[in-house]
């Protein structure tokens, strides 16, 4: 630009020459200066081009006197081009040494010696060296960069916590931070480590009245925004020493924080540690009877804040609301668990699972299986489980960020159906008009139910209901087996394939169970399907 405005200026001074060429010609003008003694004539052309002169000769001398200052110059800028080069190619010895050099001998000293700075940072952290002298050399940089400016002292410090905070001293690195923002509010880069500094150290209420100007600040969108004020309030509630200081962070929190469910789990969870479940109860039942939740459902479960009989009839009353909840039905098995109803507790496991496949609901349903002695089908319930959870991790692992859905985990059904010879499955068969399918979503008959197909991967059988199951088992010291007590799914018109007997109390219950029971093998399915086939056939024959 400054060749440029030299050429114009030059131009211009040819064209006015040119111009006044002619005048000049007729009369070159007289000039006359006295100065004491010394008189000075001239026309104008003359003293013109004495002053060009005098200008042309003081250009020359200046350029000549500062060729040391602009040659050292240019060696300072080479030598920071090549630190900031070593800097980002991580050859943090190289670049603090050549940025040291280029600051010392530079008009760009604060640039030099901050980058000098954090070079030697990266130096003391990747390399095996003295950290004291590697920290002396980080407060001389930073010292040597202070040239009195208010910006300057601010990138100062700015620096300054940068550095501890790789050094991972947060509690020092805050003050200093809050410094900063006392000056600006909104710097961005401030805000971001002062975050992340709260947020290593747990200062989880500060961090939370950090957010609505990290909001403003555009460092957060909504949706980050609220997951980590939801992260922030989690961790604060965890935290807390006793049970009034959970009182006083649940109190402190917003209704519509109030309303959360993770938030809630995390309050409910930390009363009961604290073995305070009058704290938990109210604000976990209201939380429930809004919306089922499958983490607070867990935990009314296993936190016996009400009697068994009252868990039991509020968990029908929220059934009979959502029909279709598998983390509902979950938690009536785990009830009736707890009332050592162990033929209820089998049926509504087996119902969550027709709903949702769920690996600790498999876990539960194993356990209460291998204590009924079906080690079969206990180990195809473990079997699920395994799967299910690897399954989990891996999407955790492959899809982190991904929407597409894993395949489904191939889950073995648990209670396969019997192999029937061919002249069994002739001996038993009927028309195909007498046995609704299964695939239909009808009523089977025992025969059907005993025909389905083993490779069926749905929990029991598709599309199940748990108490129409297979051969039964007579209660101790009754002939007649007990079928009274079954979840409400009359509405549902399907069938489960079960080995074990239609019972709610007895079967499982190692007490009352005779010492010469075992679970119906595949000769007891055989013998049960021609029973039931024969019966249909007599039942058509009396109405035809």
């Amino acid at each position: 630009m400054r060749n440029w405005i030299t050429i114009i200026v030059i131009i211009g001074a040819l064209l006015c020459a040119v111009a006044l060429a002619p005048m000049f010609a007729q009369d070159a003008g007289y000039v006359l200066i006295q100065l004491g003694s010394w008189t000075l004539e001239s026309n104008v052309l003359v003293l013109i081009g004495l002053l060009l002169l005098i200008m042309l000769t003081l250009r020359l001398v200046t350029w000549f006197l500062s060729l040391p200052r602009r040659a050292t110059q240019n060696l300072a800028r080479r030598r920071l081009e090549k630190g900031l080069l070593a800097l980002a190619e991580g050859d943090w010895r190289q670049a603090e040494l050549a940025l040291s050099k280029s600051a010392a001998g530079s008009d760009m000293q604060v640039a030099g010696y901050l980058a000098a700075a954090r070079a030697a940072d990266g130096q003391e952290q990747h390399l095996d060296g003295d950290r004291t002298a590697t920290a002396q050399r980080q407060q001389h940089y930073l010292q040597a960069a202070d040239d009195g400016h208010a910006k300057t002292r601010f990138l100062i410090q700015l620096s300054k916590a940068r550095l501890l905070i790789n050094k991972n001293q947060h509690a020092l690195a805050i003050p200093i931070l809050q410094h900063c923002l006392k000056q600006r509010r909104r710097h961005p880069q401030a805000l971001r480590m002062l975050a992340g500094c709260y947020r290593e150290l747990g200062h989880w209420q500060a961090l939370r009245a950090l957010l609505p100007m990290l909001r403003k600040t555009g460092l957060l969108d909504r949706s980050s925004a609220a997951d980590l004020e939801r992260l922030s309030v989690i961790n604060e509630l965890q935290s807390a020493a006793d049970a009034d200081a959970l009182q006083r962070s649940w109190d402190s929190l917003l209704r519509a924080q109030r309303q959360q469910p993770e938030i809630i789990a995390s309050y409910a969870e930390q009363a009961l540690h604290f073995d305070f479940p009058r704290l938990a109860e109210g604000v976990l039942i209201h939380a429930l009877e809004r919306q089922p939740h499958a983490r607070l459902l867990t935990i009314y479960a296993s936190s016996h804040i009400e009697t068994t009989e009252l868990a039991l009839s509020r968990a029908l009353q929220w059934q009979r609301q959502h029909p279709d909840d598998a983390g509902i039905q979950r938690l009536l098995g785990q009830l009736y668990l707890q009332a050592e109803k162990w033929g209820k507790a089998r049926d509504y496991f087996q119902e969550s699972l027709r709903l949702q496949a769920d690996a600790a609901t498999y876990t539960q349903l194993g356990k209460l299986l291998e204590q009924q002695g079906d080690s079969h089908a206990a180990a195809n319930c473990y079997y699920n489980a395994l799967q299910l959870t690897t399954s989990q991790a891996a999407a955790a692992v492959t899809n982190a960020g991904s929407t597409r859905p894993l395949p489904a985990a191939q889950l073995r059904p648990i209670y396969p159906a019997p192999a029937l010879s061919a002249a069994t499955a002739s001996a038993t068969s009927l028309p195909a008009d007498q046995y609704p399918s299964l695939q239909s979503g009808s009523s089977s008959s025992p025969a059907q139910s005993s025909l389905s197909q083993s490779n069926a991967t749905i929990p029991g059988a598709a599309k199940s209901s748990p108490k129409q199951s297979g051969p039964t088992q007579p209660r101790p010291g009754t002939n007649q087996p007990d079928v009274a007590d079954a979840p409400s799914t009359a509405r549902r018109q399907d069938t489960v394939i079960s080995y074990h007997a239609d019972d709610d109390d007895a079967v499982g219950d190692m007490a009352s169970v005779p010492a010469d029971f075992r679970p119906a093998t595949e000769t007891d399915a055989v013998a049960s399907a021609q029973t039931a086939a024969q019966g249909d056939l007599g039942a058509k024959s009396k109405e035809s």
